[in-house]
């Protein structure tokens, strides 16, 4: 995947330097030269990556909780050895769990062999809702941070591009309503038919008003249903029946 992406910008690169204008209308001969060219330069710039990537820092990871896949991924800038006799840097990381229910990673960063004379502790405190991945991410941020003072030693630096994500501070917003909500619903049903009418619906009212001192929540709702029934009785007197929240008539015919 990496060797992939590194082709890639090769191409780039080289269709920057040697553009179509500078093939289309030329004879087939001159085209495969100025395609030749091209490959010959990628070539050359994967040798040279190649060397340098040789010459990157020696890492020995001491971590047995650690996803090394993931932080190799990650760090492509430095060679990680298996052997500690034969790292520059030695990165020991302890792990233990804090009293608030999350974890505490301690990297140590030893300098071995020409870095002998450098060497920083970094800590790294995870929350206890911190999933998996975000720890993951949190530690590989650490371990490029500690891993930079003996990276910019060796010629791999010249690759190395340091960035800083300013963070933007909230603004204020003013609230017309001071913090209330109101939320009213309406809603209703009717339907018909020789002898019978029904008629439904329902009201609701909510207000809220929620501050990081206070709490307040209030809220009313109804539903009322009617029903008419015409009856083909020969009554003179209208007959109701009531119990229920709008009585049901009989209106005789």
């Amino acid at each position: 995947m990496k060797k992939t992406s590194l082709i890639i910008k090769f191409v780039i690169c080289t269709m920057a330097l040697f553009p179509l204008s500078a093939i289309c209308g030329q004879s087939k001969t001159q085209s495969e030269q100025v395609i030749r060219k091209a490959k010959l330069l990628s070539l050359d710039i994967l040798s040279d990556l190649d060397e340098l990537k040789k010459a990157a820092l020696k890492v020995f990871m001491d971590c047995s909780s650690c996803d090394m896949d993931y932080i190799r991924e990650g760090m492509p800038f430095v060679n990680f050895v298996r052997d500690r006799a034969g790292a520059e840097v030695h990165i020991l990381v302890m792990t233990r769990s804090t009293a608030g229910g999350g974890k505490e990673f301690t990297l140590d960063f030893i300098g071995q062999d020409r870095f002998a004379q450098i060497r920083d502790t970094l800590t790294y405190f995870s929350n206890p809702t911190d999933t998996p991945a975000k720890i993951r991410i949190g530690l590989l941020k650490m371990l490029k941070l500690g891993v930079i003072p003996y990276v910019l030693k060796t010629p791999i630096a010249e690759l190395i591009d340091i960035s800083f994500r300013e963070q933007v501070a909230p603004t204020a917003v003013v609230d017309k309503w001071n913090s209330w909500v109101f939320n009213l619903g309406v809603s209703g049903n009717a339907s018909g038919q020789k002898t019978t009418n029904a008629l439904s619906y329902n009201g609701s009212l909510s207000i809220n008003r929620v501050t990081l001192s206070s709490k307040f929540r209030l809220g009313i709702a109804e539903t009322l249903s009617c029903i008419k029934f015409k009856c083909p009785l020969k009554i003179m007197s209208p007959m109701t029946a009531t119990g229920s929240a709008c009585p049901v008539k009989f209106f005789l015919m």
